[in-house]
């Protein structure tokens, strides 16, 4: 099993141990959408749960999991299973039908690195790839202009299509999109402000170390801005870049908790690997944990 943050880099180092190992890389997610899409029963299930606004009910989803778990190729290949279990009745349910993991690798990166990540996280709703617009960036301009942001279905989105699209704007393509954005929205006096607040403040919080008479102030000040309509536009762009932000925070904060839901259950295998260095780094810290747990299980089966 393998569980990590949004934007942990989990999805990229599942291709990397799919390709090494030649494990069936196992998704709740997709299996999911697949079962919809092709009318099974669990899909069907699922489907109705799904119409009328509700979670889909544990019991059908770990149905969903078993059933691909006990199929020939991952009997045979051994089974590589991508963000769940995510709570301890989920966990429960495996345990009980006997399903349990050889090694729990957890990534683990600072929640700062994560909400970076995640705000410059952009989707091609073409092509299904990943961008990222500081750390990844499209090829051309032409993948670039369809570009969507993620937003993950079951968290808060943001209200109206306002704020979606300054969400949007937030980190993307920044130089061109935001200076067409302020010269025909805001004073340039007020841009400058602007700009001063989005690079000492991007979260709109003070940064570790910033005293706080200083924070306080500008804060303070930035309230005499909403007398304007120069300054009302440009807070509700820096509120709105906040609540991005925030949103991207309780997701962090719900995932913290589904892990030490799970630590109980899996305390005696669960693995922390650094996700803060490059991405061989961290495949090549993954590839000794599962090196040696094979080694481990061979030597068992000989004994």
């Amino acid at each position: 099993m393998i569980a990590g943050a949004p934007a942990s880099g989990k999805g990229t180092q599942c291709e990397l141990i799919k390709a090494k190992y030649g494990l069936v890389h196992i998704s709740a997610g997709d299996l999911l959408r697949a079962e919809i899409a092709t009318g099974t029963d669990n899909g069907k299930q699922a489907k109705e749960f799904m119409e009328k606004g509700q979670l889909v009910p544990d019991e059908i989803v770990v149905n969903m999991v078993k059933g691909r778990l006990l199929q020939p190729d991952a009997q045979e290949k051994g089974w590589l299973l991508d963000g769940y279990p995510r709570s301890y009745s989920q966990a429960m349910a495996l345990e009980t039908l006997g399903i349990r993991p050889d090694i729990f690798i957890l990534l683990d990166v600072p929640d700062e690195l994560l909400v970076e990540r995640v705000v410059g996280r952009r989707l091609d709703p073409e092509t299904g790839k990943i961008y990222h617009l500081k750390y990844s960036p499209p090829e051309n301009e032409e993948i670039a202009s369809r570009l969507t942001q993620r937003f993950d279905d079951t968290e808060e989105k943001p209200p109206g299509g306002v704020s979606r699209a300054l969400c949007n704007l937030h980190t993307s393509r920044l130089g061109t999109t935001f200076s067409g954005f302020a010269a025909s929205a805001l004073h340039a006096g007020t841009l400058l402000v602007f700009v001063l607040i989005y690079l000492s403040f991007p979260w709109m919080g003070s940064p570790p170390g910033m005293k706080e008479e200083l924070a306080i102030p500008l804060r303070a000040w930035l309230d005499t801005l909403e007398c304007t309509p120069y300054g009302s536009c440009t807070l509700i762009v820096c509120k709105t870049l906040h609540r991005c932000s925030r949103m991207v925070k309780l997701r962090l904060q719900t995932h913290y908790q589904n892990i030490e839901s799970l630590v109980s259950i899996y305390e005696d295998i669960i693995v922390k690997v650094n996700g803060n260095t490059t991405v061989e780094d961290v495949f090549g810290e993954i590839e000794k944990l599962l090196t040696s747990s094979l080694d481990k299980k061979t030597e068992m089966v000989a004994s």
